[in-house]
């Protein structure tokens, strides 16, 4: 959790609150079972465990995670 949070730049606590599913329940669920996002996440988590991915590459791939969780409509888009 230490090594998430320092490479998305948040803290321990925060990793440790979203992970325990204390906020966002709903969402986690839609996005545990959607294949395409979890084929990028695992993409995104191999690249950074094994010290693969730049920072822009990781930028990149979150950017592109995250177009296509909105494309998808899996989260209510309010902001």
């Amino acid at each position: 959790q230490v090594a998430a949070a320092e490479k998305l730049g948040t803290t321990q606590a925060a990793v440790s609150y979203y992970q325990s599913s204390k906020r966002g329940e709903k969402y986690v669920k839609k996005l545990e079972n959607n294949s395409l996002v979890q084929s990028k996440i695992k993409d995104i988590v191999d690249g950074l465990s094994a010290g693969t991915l730049s920072n822009v590459e990781v930028t990149d791939n979150l950017c592109d995670l995250c177009e296509s969780v909105r494309n998808l409509n899996l989260i209510n888009n309010t902001h």
